[in-house]
């Protein structure tokens, strides 16, 4: 579902020619989803880094995403929580 929603945000950019974006928030519903935690890694350069995905394989809510459409490398970047 994420990568529909991040392909339905990058046709708008596009339709509409936006350079720059803000997706302040929206809410849904997942068929199926994956989250990470924060673990300690001592060789990260912060200390810490990602554990192994967890997979929910059921509808999962979420309350609010939000996100931005940005310029990297001169192609777009479009980033969603």
């Amino acid at each position: 579902m994420r990568r529909k929603i991040l392909k339905l945000i990058e046709e708008i950019r596009k339709q509409n020619d936006i350079t720059y974006g803000l997706v302040q928030s929206c809410y849904g519903i997942f068929q199926r989803s994956a989250y990470l935690y924060l673990i300690p890694k001592e060789d990260s350069i912060l200390g810490a880094g990602y554990g192994a995905p967890n997979h929910v394989e059921r509808p999962v809510e979420f309350l609010i995403g939000m996100g931005i459409v940005c310029q990297r490398n001169g192609d777009y970047d479009t980033h969603f929580v």
